[in-house]
């Protein structure tokens, strides 16, 4: 439990010397914490819909938990001006229908979830559990054509419209119309994007570039840029402009 790491259960309310953690026995027996945890119930089952209702929720039995600790996040902390949204993976491995296998995690089998998160503090201030690629994700006044993943994007981000917010996504997220639309919410955003997103300009795919060069192209609030690194970057944003910065590594 927690970060301290038992063989089992029980050890945790050892009277054992080298076990003994007196926190736990204080707070309540073994007997009471095995009953809790086997009869917790965070929502009423009775009112659970059925499998194939367009309402069903695959996270119905937590969703109050969930609902709660995103509300508590947002309460109890103000994030700084930069923020980002990214997945992670946490570890599980029973049976579950929507069970995520990212090799590129080092928990490669898990419940896949979305989080915003504050830059300067790694805080965490809202989070989403992925149900699956058959759930749909609409949230309030969203235009439908910014697509799943800019609906992730848009729901987690939304209570911070008009706030002057900087947001930065990698490119599972950027597109020309999400962009657009958090701009005219006062939020700027910044992220590589794949070429072969809507909306992006040809004009920059063709040219070919030598290493260390780069072509620029804005439209309205939005600037693209392609960079040559060891192979071609795309960057979207509404954040920059166009101009190099020297940066020195400090060892």
């Amino acid at each position: 439990m927690g970060i301290t790491k038992k063989s089992e259960l029980r050890s945790y309310w050892s009277t054992d010397p080298i076990h003994h953690m007196p926190l736990f026995s204080a707070s309540m027996t073994r007997a009471r914490y095995e009953q809790i945890l086997r009869f917790m119930h965070f929502n009423n089952n009775e009112l659970c819909r059925p499998r194939g209702d367009p309402e069903y929720d695959r996270l119905y039995k937590i969703r109050p938990l969930v609902n709660h600790f995103n509300q508590c996040f947002s309460d109890l902390f103000t994030p700084h001006q930069v923020v980002c949204v990214d997945k992670f993976l946490i570890k599980f491995s029973g049976r579950l229908s929507f069970k995520q296998y990212l090799p590129s995690k080092c928990a490669r089998y898990g419940v896949k979830m979305y989080k915003l998160c504050d830059r300067a503090t790694g805080y965490t201030c809202s989070f989403m559990v992925y149900e699956g690629k058959d759930s749909h994700v609409e949230p309030t006044n969203c235009p439908d054509y910014i697509g799943s993943t800019g609906k992730i994007v848009w729901d987690l981000v939304s209570p911070l419209f008009g706030k002057g917010y900087h947001l930065y996504v990698d490119n599972y997220y950027t597109s020309v119309p999400l962009f657009s639309h958090l701009f005219d919410h006062q939020i700027g955003a910044c992220g590589t994007v794949r070429p072969n997103r809507w909306g992006f300009p040809q004009w920059l795919v063709d040219p070919r570039l030598r290493l260390g060069e780069r072509a620029c192209l804005r439209c309205n609030n939005l600037l693209t840029i392609k960079w040559r690194d060891n192979k071609n970057v795309f960057v979207l944003t509404s954040i920059h402009a166009d101009m190099m910065v020297q940066i020195t590594m400090v060892w």
